[in-house]
């Protein structure tokens, strides 16, 4: 047999993700939209008037509300693949897969990539409608790349929550009950409202939530007259160090199952 390569084995299991995903788009492909837009249009009509507040720092209100709700892009349906992973642990595919010269890596790896590419379509729609409604595109094609690639590595950090409950539970329900931890990390973050403008706790929630540093990542890119890049170094460093510590969990999970 030929030694594995890690490359290859990784592009034929992405493959093998997306041909599975395109016979489930609604729940693939079509749900990660719907949320993140009914959100987007109706709490922007609902809350418009606030960002006449003297202190609110960005206007109109759909410019400021954009960034956050594009990056819910990536948690709507976070556990669709996490959910097939088990299913393949459960039905003997993981199996199969031991028996060819396939590093276990590479299984890790195509869902990931699988993850960065299945938000592609969604987050584009989305940024599409936002500029439609009012929001700003910021610094053209510099927002839209950078917009793209944020919610494609924070599609990969976060899905690593989803394969880890699954693995350690083997329910193919856990990952689907692990959905509405997007909702506590949206309200209680600056996605909706600047820190002026929350109570005590609900400021001091919104400084140890990380989807606080991933929304002012994306803001920066979408608002303003320059980019801070310390803004996305910190959106990036926070999506990174979860993306590391919950791979290295389900990998440590994975070869238990295999043992």
């Amino acid at each position: 047999m030929r030694p594995s390569n890690l490359a290859r084995d990784t592009i034929l299991l992405l493959r093998r993700g997306l041909t599975v995903a395109l016979r489930t788009p609604l729940t693939a492909f079509i749900f990660p939209v719907v949320f993140p837009l009914l959100t987007m249009i109706f709490v922007s009509q609902l809350t418009a008037r606030i960002a006449s507040l003297p202190i609110f720092p960005v206007h109109p209100y759909i410019a400021y509300l954009a960034p956050g709700t594009l990056l819910l892009v990536p948690m709507i349906g976070a556990g669709y693949a996490a959910t097939g992973l088990v299913i393949d642990a459960n039905t003997g595919f993981l199996d199969r897969i031991r028996l060819l010269p396939t590093r276990p890596s590479a299984i890790i790896f195509g869902k990931l990539l699988f993850e960065a590419v299945r938000v592609l379509p969604a987050g584009l729609i989305v940024l599409t409608v936002s500029v439609a409604l009012g929001a700003s595109d910021g610094h053209g094609a510099v927002t839209v790349v950078g917009m793209l690639g944020l919610i494609m590595l924070w599609s990969m950090a976060y899905s690593g929550l989803f394969y880890l409950i699954g693995l350690r539970t083997m329910s193919a329900q856990a990952p689907i009950a692990l959905l509405p931890l997007a909702l506590p990390l949206y309200f209680a973050s600056t996605a909706l409202v600047p820190r002026a403008l929350m109570s005590g706790w609900m400021s001091t929630a919104a400084d140890w939530n990380p989807y606080t540093y991933l929304v002012g990542g994306a803001r920066t890119l979408m608002t303003g007259n320059s980019i801070d890049v310390t803004a996305i170094a910190k959106a990036v460093a926070v999506a990174l160090v979860l993306l590391t510590i919950t791979q290295l969990l389900v990998m440590r999970t994975l070869h238990r199952i295999a043992a």
